[in-house]
């Protein structure tokens, strides 16, 4: 009899659990996945026409965009180039804020120099607050053009960042992976290389050459609006072997709100 009783045991354990019993015929059916023109599962098809379709997301709706670059030296990690661009838009592009930052480092770079230079846009006007070099310099004004005229608002972020959405900055990341991965993710999609198709990949207007190690991170949304992405490679900038990081975020879509400096009103009264 004593050997019986952990079979009851067992028994009474089981029937303690509960629940319906497991139809071992049945089978659970995924969602397919729906990927933006320009990608597909196994990868990136058409770069521009992906990076359009993060465009056509953006327009018509406010939103904030950040880029951070990062260079340092590969020997002993000296910092050479620390840049970031901070920019918000609203729905109507030609209402933006943008602050751009750059610290370089003790040895200098391409003769650049520690600053900052803000851009406010009110709807007509263009204006400028600019501490470069960040010592000895300061100034507000109305931007500018080479023909002595005022940047209007509409003619002004396009050729300083590739338009207001970053689709040409976008499309030139997507177009230099290859080796790329598609993956589907609770919240969207995420594309990932670990190697480029280009010997040479320029982070703002710094080259860097006979790159190597190169390791690409993006998050992007069903629809393919980048929500961020990270991009490391390591290469040779101006004889320098360096390791260079791009991260670049677009948030608050629909909700961002554009407000006035307090150095505007004096910018435009000098």
């Amino acid at each position: 009899m004593n050997r019986l009783v952990p079979a009851v045991l067992l028994l009474i354990v089981l029937a303690g659990c509960g629940g319906n019993p497991v139809d071992p015929t049945a089978t659970t059916t995924t969602e397919p996945v729906t990927y933006p023109a320009g990608l597909s599962e196994s990868g990136i098809r058409d770069a521009y026409e992906l990076a359009g379709i993060h465009r056509a997301v953006l327009d018509g709706q406010s939103f904030h965009q950040e880029r951070h670059t990062k260079i340092v030296r590969v020997d002993d990690g000296t910092m050479l180039v620390n840049q970031s661009i901070r920019g918000t838009w609203e729905a109507n592009r030609s209402w933006f804020g943008i602050h751009y930052q750059l610290d370089i480092g003790p040895s200098g770079i391409y003769g650049a120099r520690n600053g900052s230079i803000s851009y406010y846009a009110n709807g007509s006007i263009v204006a400028l607050h600019q501490e470069v070099p960040a010592e000895d310099y300061e100034t507000s004004r109305v931007a500018m053009g080479q023909n002595g005229a005022p940047i209007p608002p509409e003619a002004f972020g396009t050729p300083l960042f590739g338009t207001p959405a970053g689709n040409r900055l976008v499309a030139s990341r997507y177009q230099s992976l290859e080796a790329v991965s598609v993956t589907s993710t609770e919240t969207g999609l995420r594309i990932e290389a670990d190697s480029a198709n280009t010997s040479q990949i320029e982070f703002g207007n710094l080259p860097v050459e006979n790159v190597s190690e190169v390791s690409f991170v993006a998050n992007l949304t069903a629809e393919g609006l980048v929500k961020s992405y990270d991009l490391e490679v390591t290469g040779d900038l101006n004889g320098t072997r360096v390791t260079a990081r791009e991260t670049v975020t677009f948030s608050e879509i629909g909700s961002a709100n554009v407000t006035e400096p307090p150095w505007f009103q004096s910018a435009v009264d000098s």
